[in-house]
């Protein structure tokens, strides 16, 4: 390729369509923000599998780490002040959904009048819950020792609080090419850096790649949903997988 670009967009308030998605179950939308004059939110939860599962709802903190990685926060040490979990109310806390299914569960904002400007963050944890029918019941007298796995499957999504005005900013960082491998599902790619720019809100967007053909015409040939970046990290690095193009032969 001869002439490569790399554009980061940012949105103060977009929420993208896609999904994070784990074995059955669905999440939508990926990411919720109470913009200063919002009350009320919805996150819908689908059961794709084909049994009736029951899903638990709470909050977690969680970090990001530098590069692309995360870590919670155990509550105790989360620092003080306004926190997401005592102005929003989660209802249902608890949801059975049946096979093939989703479920509608709101968030309900209570500002409090003298929240200080600025944003809060928690994440909303929905946690299916192991199937317990089939565990093996005991049989009296029988011996021996029988090992039985059940898993509890999360999905967390990102819950902002956003109060007063302000602005959000991030630009690119190092750009470097990934040459095929079977780590890239042997196409090209392109290693994306966003850093964090001075602002009061968290920049999100999208992370486009533009190929400039020569007579001038611009080709999306890679992009990175739900790009983000949150005030306890400066730079958060991406991966961006590259399209096959004609134009990259020209």
């Amino acid at each position: 390729m001869r002439a490569l670009s790399a554009l980061f967009l940012v949105f103060a308030f977009v929420i993208f369509g896609a999904a994070p998605a784990l074995a059955n179950v669905m999440v939508l939308p990926i990411r919720v923000s109470f913009g200063p004059r919002d009350r009320t939110q919805a996150v819908t939860v689908f059961n794709n599998s084909d049994t009736t599962n029951t899903y638990r709802l709470d909050w977690k903190y969680i970090r990001l780490q530098e590069g692309a990685g995360m870590a919670e926060i155990p509550e105790t040490q989360v620092p003080p002040g306004p926190r997401v979990p005592d102005m929003v109310r989660i209802a249902p806390r608890q949801i059975v959904i049946p096979a093939k299914s989703k479920q509608v569960v709101r968030l309900s904002l209570r500002r409090p009048a003298d929240l200080p400007d600025g944003e809060y963050r928690a994440y909303l944890s929905i946690t299916q819950l192991a199937d317990q029918s089939s565990l093996p019941s005991t049989i009296p007298g029988q011996k021996g020792v029988g090992i039985h796995l059940g898993v509890n499957i999360t999905l967390n999504v990102p819950v902002l609080v956003k109060q007063g005005a302000g602005t959000a900013s991030g630009k690119l960082g190092k750009v470097e090419f990934i040459p095929p491998s079977p780590r890239t599902a042997n196409r090209p790619a392109l290693s994306v850096e966003i850093l964090r720019q001075p602002g009061v809100f968290s920049p999100y967007g999208r992370v486009n790649v533009i190929w400039q053909k020569q007579d001038g015409a611009s080709v999306v040939v890679g992009f990175v949903e739900n790009a983000y970046i949150y005030p306890e990290i400066e730079r958060r690095q991406y991966s961006c997988l590259l399209y096959t193009s004609d134009a990259a032969d020209e």
